[in-house]
């Protein structure tokens, strides 16, 4: 969390290092994701024994088993490393320029592809730095009319290295409000075809051939992540999706998502039906 006072600290969320106690962190935003972005009205959801580790209900008191299962892509822990080296080194380097981002919640997004950037403290990771803290720098100094709830977006190209960014700002507080500036850097990846396609629907596969019995109510498969944000279309979605049709399995519905750091919510898609 970011204090109103005090030292500006990277944007993280510290997740629990317990699996039940991080399945009911990531169900809680689930749920909440579901009623933000489908409407969709679910209890708070609460640990269970059996055949699914979390449960919850609908308004009509039908009660929903969850079954929890985790992707893990060491490629992208691999970047996303990356990325935080680089947020790490502006927040304690550059404490002027993050200062220009106060009351704001700032996200930096690249497209994934490898290498993402050099390594920051080598001779070409550093001038692309230098390029990026002039740049946001511009940024910040345009920010100061910048209205609370408004979001400004600005594409960069870093030098030397070529590299696609996009700047993501919104306004959380007025200035002068002591609110600190929010950072992240997050983004998609760019791998093997045959490892991402693969990546989701090698942890489906795993949870049907477990043979779980269907419990009373509905029964869902919910496949979580913090290395990957895929889209309905990406190809590991669809692989997924298609096992998911063509295997027996007890899940009434299979959902994915990437929980946001330090928001009661998440990027969710749907895999079946």
């Amino acid at each position: 969390m970011f204090p109103k006072q005090g030292r500006v600290r990277y944007n993280i969320e510290a997740l629990p290092r317990t699996q039940k106690e991080l399945e009911l962190v990531i169900g809680r935003k689930f749920v909440r994701a579901m009623a933000h972005f489908h409407q969709v009205n679910l209890d708070e959801v609460e640990p269970v024994e059996g055949e699914g580790d979390l449960v919850t209900r609908r308004d009509d008191g039908t009660t929903i088993t969850i079954q929890m299962a985790e992707a893990v892509d060491q490629i992208t822990r691999r970047i996303r490393d990356q990325r935080e080296t680089y947020v790490a080194v502006l927040l304690s380097e550059y404490p002027e320029v993050v200062d220009l981002f106060s009351g704001c919640r700032v996200t930096i997004v690249d497209n994934g592809s490898e290498p993402l950037m050099p390594r920051v403290g080598s001779k070409q990771g550093l001038r692309d730095m230098r390029d990026l803290v002039a740049k946001l720098r511009g940024i910040g100094e345009s920010l100061q009319t910048l209205q609370v709830g408004k979001i400004r977006v600005r594409k960069l190209l870093l030098d030397p290295s070529k590299i696609e960014l996009r700047v993501m700002c919104e306004r959380i507080v007025e200035i002068g409000d002591g609110l600190p500036s929010q950072i992240t850097w997050t983004g998609g990846y760019i791998t093997q075809e045959s490892h991402r396609r693969t990546l989701i629907a090698n942890v489906v596969e795993d949870k049907i051939r477990r043979g779980y019995t269907k419990p009373e109510g509905e029964y869902w498969l919910v496949v979580y992540s913090s290395d990957i944000i895929p889209r309905a279309t990406d190809a590991e979605i669809v692989e997924a999706t298609s096992r998911l049709k063509g295997m027996v399995h007890p899940f009434d519905q299979a959902w994915f998502i990437f929980p946001y750091p330090n928001w009661d919510l998440g990027h969710i898609v749907r895999l079946w039906p």
